[in-house]
């Protein structure tokens, strides 16, 4: 399940620590299987047809929301390099 496995991977600690990124995207997570079932419980062909549009909306948040975390987290890595690097370097 989406937001389970989502949720795992923000409870680790370099993406447990930005709280707004972390929100987003468990949010999205659960409104991708929310979705699906309202469209479910609203009881017509055409609601429920409406809904999965709405979850695949979702999955796209999810998707750029993890892209995100992505390039922050090797931008954390190349500063914490780049500091790294420049505390080992004599200077002159």
């Amino acid at each position: 399940m989406l937001a389970g496995v989502i949720d795992d991977m923000t409870r680790q600690k370099t993406f447990a620590r930005d709280f707004a990124l972390r929100d987003q995207v468990r949010c999205a997570a659960v409104s991708v299987m929310s979705s699906i079932a309202e469209g479910f419980e609203r009881g017509s062909d055409a609601e429920f047809g409406r809904f999965p549009s709405i979850a695949k909306g979702s999955c796209g948040e999810v998707r750029e929301t993890l892209n995100l975390a992505s390039e922050l987290i090797v931008l954390l890595w190349l500063s914490t390099f780049s500091l790294q690097l420049r505390a080992e370097s004599p200077r002159p």
